[in-house]
Formats: C-alpha cells, structure tokens, sequence
C-alpha cells in the first residue's frame, strides 16, 4: 500500500492542482458566456482552425523533454541546460515555421482570415518553450500551491484583456489575445517562481539517454493530436466554420472532465508515480483510488450534461447555439470514458514504456481516423456519432493493456469504477423522468436549475446510502 507521506504529497497535489483547475474552468466559462454573445460562431470556428495548428505546436514545443525530466530519478544541471536551449530553439523555430506556412494553411481551410490568427499565435511559441524546463522542476517538486497562483492570475489578466478586446470590436483578435496574454503573463511568473536558471551549455550524451522516453512520448502525442483534430480538420474542409463552431463546442464540453479532473490527476500524481516505479503493488494500488476518484465526479457531471443538454446549452450559450445539444448526445457518455481512459497514461509514463504506448497509439489513431471519414458522410452529428462508436471499441483494449504492466486486469478497473457508473445512470434516468413528468414546459433556466438540483441530491444520497465504503475509500478516511 501507498505510505501515508506518499498519499499526504499527492493529496496535496491534487488539491492545488484541482484549485487552479477548478478556477480556470470558471474563468473559461465566464469567457464564453461573455464572448459567446460579443462574437458570432464564425469567429469561434477560425479559433478553432487556429487551434488545430497550435495544439500540435504546443505539443512539439518540448518534444516530451518536460515529462522526462519530471519522470528521471536522477538529474544532472548540464541535462537541465540542454533541455532549456533545445526547447528555446525549437519553439523559435516552430513560430518561423508557423508564420511561413500560414498563408497556405489558410488556403487549405478556404478561410483567408485565419492566416493573420495563426501569425499572431506564432509569436507566442518561444515564449512559452522559455518556460519549460521551469515548470517541469517546480511540478516534480510538487510545488503546486505556486503553479496554481500563476495559473489563476494569468487567466484572470487574459480574459480581462480579451473582453475590453472584444468590446473594442477586435473580433477574433480578442480570442488571440487571450492566448497569448495568458502565454506571457505565466511565463515571466515561473522564471520569477523557479531559482533555477541556465548556462551556456550541452551536453550531446545526456540528451541522447533522455531522447529514448522523451522521441517515444512526443511521437506517441504527435498521433494522438491527429486522432484528436483529424475531426476538426475534416468539418473546418469540408463543411465550414458554422458547422465546426457547433461542434468544436460540443467537443469543448465533452473535453471538460478530461481537460480538467483527469489532467489535474494525472499532472499531480505523475511525479509521485514516477517515484513508485519499481513498486508496482504501490503504484497499482494508488492508481485504482485515483481511477476511482475520477468516476465519482465525471461519471454523474456527464450523465446530467446528456440529460440536460438543450437547457444547459440554451443558458450558457444561447438559442443560436442549440445544435451543439445534437453533438452532445453521442459525446457526453464518451467524455466519462475519456475522463478514465486518459489516465492509463500514468501507468506507460510512470514504468518508462512510451513505446508500448506510442505502438498503441498507431492502432487507436488509425481506427478513430477511419471512423471520422465514415462519420463525415452525415455531417458533423455523424463524426460526433462515429466518435462515440470507435471509442467503445477502444475502452476494453485501452485499459487492458496498460493495466497488465501493473499485474492489474480490467475487472480490477471494473471494482474500482462500477458503483460510481451505476449511481450516475440511476440518476440520469431519474431527472430525465422528472424534466417529462414535471419541467418540460417550462423556461430552460428554470429547468436547468431544478433539475440540477435534484441530480446533486439524487446522486449525493444514492452515493451516500451505497456507496459509503467506496467514497471513504477514495477520499482517504477508511
């Protein structure tokens, strides 16, 4: 079993890390519901294309040296140089290239206006690659308490900047901007947090001994962005900004448990796994109460999102936005898988085997590839269903496999996550039969809250009354 130090730092860990997770995603929210109603979906749908650029660049900015060094038992100050002027030369040299490639990206997506957007973006590319080696030092320390100020404080300053843009009439600037004051703003902040600076040195052999789990991960990220955005790709080409713009936001939402509960797990134990790795009992152990951990709270968010999906989206984004809820119901149920799924990650990270896991990610990539093309037949509700379709497929051999590197089998998994599942159908059902019995004619403000209402007590009761061993267990007071 995990020592009680070990649980104590995760904990704490997690906490902050779930702090400036939570207050992010209530700043994001608040810029939409803001700039939802300044900027028409077109403008959403260029960010979007934008972004499907920008994410594989932030990927490559790094190369996956970050996780290395937070992964590496030992580290030596000539490594720590050499990650820090490779990754400030790639991230100049990913912004040249961006820059140069701009108009012909904009050529292929017949939007003339996303070459100034991705320029734009470009600039921040260094910026953020200067950061790097700083961050990764202060998240494998576990200093998350100051991660998460400069987290907060940087997206409170960006979507201040961003609203007076766009009530400036800046457009889709104003959601540039908010990138890349966010960019800056975090930057200059861990240089400030992090005593670590760097000399002028490289050290060739170091980086080579890095380069074996570092090349195996940034390839393995490299295809899982394809399998990501080949959607976005396919929409944005072949049916338009509109169509995109509603699914983007469809995929947005779906994102949420993934982008946020799973990433703050997964950000916060990543360090403490990778202390564990030659116990595996521990490791294995400790990974079940945080697969678990994730459950209790995606599976009933997701659950009431399906339900609730046409109140929710009228409210939050308006009646302009109200085909975002037909993307929602294939890819509601497919974010709580997600939000387990992405956790297998730990597991190939924490032992060092990127390569099982860059060879998975050739299979599950070709397979969700081929399911978008199929699904674009029927426009973007048909790749949302398609999605849907090959990420059940996926489930059972995405938890199997890394599972085994642990001594775990997947009704292990099963023990750890069923009752958390089954109290959010239960709950599901129980307020789509009130919304018809009770609510279904009434304002969508109105029903959001009362039927939100109930699914908290619904779930907190049923969670309470069946699954109190469970939730002791998870939350570390049995």
């Amino acid at each position: 079993m995990a020592s009680t130090h070990d649980a104590g730092r995760a904990a704490s860990g997690v906490l902050w890390s779930g702090i400036s997770q939570a207050a992010r995603v209530l700043i994001q929210t608040a810029a939409l519901a803001v700039l939802s109603r300044l900027l028409p979906p077109t403008d959403f749908g260029l960010l979007a294309m934008a972004a499907v650029v920008t994410t594989l660049i932030n990927l490559l900015r790094d190369m996956g040296t970050a996780s290395a060094v937070i992964q590496r038992e030992a580290l030596a100050s000539e490594l720590l140089d050499t990650v820090f002027w490779f990754n400030i030369g790639l991230g100049m040299a990913l912004g040249v290239l961006v820059a140069m490639l701009a108009i012909p990206i904009a050529a292929a997506f017949h939007q003339p206006h996303l070459a100034g957007v991705l320029t734009a973006l470009a600039s921040g590319f260094p910026v953020a690659s200067s950061a790097a080696v700083h961050q990764a030092l202060m998240e494998r320390a576990l200093q998350f308490r100051t991660l998460a100020r400069i987290e907060i404080s940087s997206a409170v300053i960006a979507l201040a900047a961003a609203a007076v843009a766009a009530l400036s009439g800046l457009g889709v600037y104003s959601l540039v901007l908010n990138a890349l004051v966010a960019t800056l703003i975090s930057t200059l902040q861990l240089w400030f947090a992090s005593p670590w600076r760097p000399t002028l040195r490289w050290d060739g052999a170091q980086f080579r001994q890095l380069w074996g789990f570092s090349g195996n991960l940034a390839s393995f990220q490299v295809l899982n962005y394809f399998a990501r955005n080949a959607d976005t790709m396919l929409i944005g080409r072949f049916l338009g900004a509109t169509d995109l713009a509603w699914y983007n936001m469809g995929y947005k939402l779906m994102l949420f448990p993934l982008t946020n509960l799973s990433a703050v797990v997964f950000r916060s134990l990543f360090p403490v796994f990778s202390r564990k790795q030659s116990d595996t009992a521990s490791f294995g152990a400790l990974y079940l109460r945080a697969t678990g951990a994730i459950a209790l709270f995606t599976a009933p968010l997701m659950a009431g999102v399906w339900v609730l999906r046409k109140p929710f989206v009228e409210v939050f984004f308006g009646e302009k936005w109200l085909p975002v809820a037909d993307v929602l119901a294939w890819l509601a149920p497919i974010g709580c898988m997600q939000s387990l799924l992405s956790t297998v990650g730990l597991i190939y990270l924490g032992v060092g085997q990127t390569g099982t896991m860059l060879r998975w990610g050739v299979f599950a990539s070709t397979l969700t590839l081929l399911a978008f093309v199929v699904g674009l037949q029927w426009g973007y509700v048909g790749v949302a269903r398609s999605y849907a379709v090959v990420n059940l497929l996926l489930f059972y051999p995405g938890f199997a496999i890394p599972l085994r590197l642990l001594g775990l089998h997947f009704r292990d998994l099963l023990k750890a996550v069923a009752p958390q599942l089954l109290t959010a159908l239960v709950m599901a059902a129980l307020i789509g039969t009130l919304d018809q019995l009770f609510t279904s004619g009434e304002s969508a403000l109105f029903r959001l809250s009362v039927l939100t209402a109930s699914g908290l007590c619904i779930y907190g009761s049923a969670a309470y009354l069946f699954m109190r061993s469970n939730l002791q267990a998870l939350l570390g007071t049995s």
